[in-house]
């Protein structure tokens, strides 16, 4: 299974299984009558009382309460909003729109994924050689509640089976690149790992292949 799939860490069921221990301490206060009918109810039960605020509005539900979190805010300096307006332009994002609330945070929390400064995130998709477009993180951009990157575009050279990894290499004398949050093309953050030679590469935790052929079509099934 790791010659084929790699580290298990990147298939554990960790998780599932904390979500599954509910239902198994709830099933010995149950009858044994009709037990799968029983644990569907009480599971509802739990979600409508977390549900049952007064105006009954999806914010305050578990699953969006923490849509976003925010590291510590500083506001963009007036040169830097220049700047940032140019850069904007350039990628065609919030045309005449003026950046007065422009902030600049170490990191951000959307929909409980971490993303940070040097965190790698799929930006795009090189439709002529069918690979992922990495980006590290350079900066993160707050403006009226909306998470933009700034990134540092890495050059993907090919998918290497022994490592179930891309390797990608830093490009010289590049710019950063600006792309919102809901642009990406996965919603996970990666991390580059240096092998014995000294040569990059960005391990994935799935396939992704079908969902870059997704996104190029403008059916990204991960997009909300």
């Amino acid at each position: 299974m790791i010659k084929q799939l790699g580290p298990l860490i990147r298939h554990s069921c960790f998780a599932f299984e904390s979500a599954h221990n509910y239902f198994k301490e709830l099933a010995g206060k149950q009858n044994f009558k009709n037990l799968a009918k029983s644990l569907a109810e009480r599971c509802q039960l739990k979600e409508c009382g977390n549900f049952a605020d007064v105006n009954e509005a999806a914010r305050t539900h578990p699953l969006f309460a923490s849509e976003k979190n925010f590291g510590p805010l500083s506001m963009a300096t007036e040169n830097a909003r220049k700047t940032m307006r140019t850069k904007f332009d350039a990628f065609g994002l919030l045309p005449g729109i003026k950046l007065q609330h422009l902030y600049k945070v170490a990191w951000v929390i959307c929909h409980w994924t971490k993303f940070k400064r040097g965190g790698i995130t799929i930006c795009n998709v090189d439709e002529e050689g069918a690979l992922p477009v990495f980006g590290e993180i350079h900066q993160i951009w707050i403006l009226n509640d909306y998470v933009y990157f700034e990134y540092m575009p890495l050059e993907t050279l090919y998918f290497s089976e022994r490592f179930q990894a891309y390797h990608v290499k830093y490009v010289a004398d590049v710019d950063t690149k600006l792309c919102s949050y809901e642009s990406l093309v996965d919603y996970n953050v990666f991390h580059s790992h240096e092998d014995n030679e000294g040569e990059l590469y960005v391990p994935v935790k799935y396939d992704i292949v079908d969902l870059m052929e997704q996104h190029m079509e403008g059916k990204n099934p991960l997009k909300f």
